[in-house]
């Protein structure tokens, strides 16, 4: 390339494109400064962009000179997605439909423009890994025993942390009530309901609805949901004076669990333990965890536990059986999260590590 044809390539990039790379046309003459693409989105270089992030860019007309929007043609790691994007004589627009895969992307950009004159642009972008919304389970305390009306109804969606979820509750295949959830530990949601006549059902569905990053995840309990009519009338009963507590009062300390088996670091063996505590009375108590072990102090895995539910007695003293799984290998530790719900009221995280004998 000789001196004259590198001066005029260096003066159409510094002119036309602020950044971007058009392909140099020498032997037409063009106006100073006549369209140029500018805000291009992702930047010009961008590292770490969302998968979900859309790509565009705005034509920005000089000295009267516009872009013609119907010869506007836009590829996408060479990928022709013109169809698939909003094209105006002042900007593109293009979403892919699925996200997009980590590593560079290039854009490109050809049109011609008001005064018939070809033009080419493009840049490029980094993808990074991003976070991949998922549901990884639902539960609730209401399939194998049924709660009567009165009774406290405990969902738990374990998936992606720092999402938005909300559970739905659609019972006779039709009537729907929703319930917004509170991630009460990384990627743990929980969500309560006083079971009252409207919510009556035999053989319910839980829906669970995940959001994170414009992702968007549904999944269904495994089991249905079976909420009854209380059969037997409750009794007269006389008022009672005297030191306690007034369960009137439902307080997120007055929930919180507090572990009365076990403490931090110690070994339980078998396939199973139980755990014993207490909470306010007539409390639900969910348990959910991760068992994590170290195969030859080289490789760590770590898998979730089942979710596991109950309701305290009269007194607020409770036990549950957590199951560790099979097989069990010695020396893996189990890190419990414990909570407590009643009333549309959940309690702090109670934590509790325990270690495979």
């Amino acid at each position: 390339m000789n001196a004259c044809v590198r001066f005029l390539r260096h003066f159409l990039v510094g002119n036309l494109t602020v950044g971007l790379s058009f392909t140099p046309l020498f032997l037409l003459p063009v106006p100073v400064r006549a369209q140029r693409v500018t805000s291009p989105s992702p930047s010009i270089g961008a590292e770490d962009v969302e998968p979900s992030s859309a790509i565009s860019a705005t034509f920005k007309a000089e000295s009267g000179i516009t872009v013609l929007p119907e010869t506007v043609k836009v590829f996408v790691d060479d990928v022709d997605v013109s169809g698939q994007s909003v094209i105006t004589s002042e900007f593109f627009s293009y979403r892919a439909a699925d996200a997009l895969t980590p590593g560079e992307h290039v854009v490109q950009l050809e049109f011609t423009n008001s005064a018939g004159q070809d033009r080419q642009a493009q840049w490029s972008f980094t993808v990074g890994a991003g976070v991949v919304a998922e549901i990884e389970s639902v539960s609730h305390n209401a399939s194998n025993d049924p709660l009567a009306t009165g009774q406290d109804l405990l969902i738990t969606v374990n998936g992606t942390p720092s999402s938005t979820v909300s559970a739905f509750l659609v019972r006779d295949g039709a009537t729907v009530k929703s319930l917004s959830m509170q991630e009460v530990s990384s990627g743990v949601y929980v969500a309560n309901l006083r079971v009252a006549e409207e919510d009556l059902t035999d053989e319910g569905i839980v829906v669970a609805r995940l959001e994170r990053d414009s992702q968007i995840r549904f999944a269904t309990a495994d089991l249905p949901l079976q909420l009854v009519a209380e059969t037997p009338e409750a009794a007269e009963e006389v008022a009672l004076e005297g030191t306690g507590v007034d369960t009137a009062e439902i307080t997120p300390e007055l929930l919180q669990p507090k572990i009365t088996s076990h403490k931090n670091g110690d070994g339980v063996s078998g396939s199973s333990f139980e755990l014993m505590g207490t909470t306010a009375p007539n409390a639900t108590v969910a348990v959910s965890g991760v068992a994590s072990n170290s195969l030859g102090g080289l490789i760590s895995t770590e898998r979730s536990l089942a979710t596991r539910s109950v309701q305290a007695d009269d007194a607020g003293n409770f036990s549950i059986q957590v199951s560790t799984g099979i097989p069990t290998i010695a020396g893996s530790v189990y890190k419990l999260e414990i909570v407590g719900s009643a009333r549309g009221v959940s309690s702090p995280l109670t934590t509790l590590e325990l270690t495979q004998k």
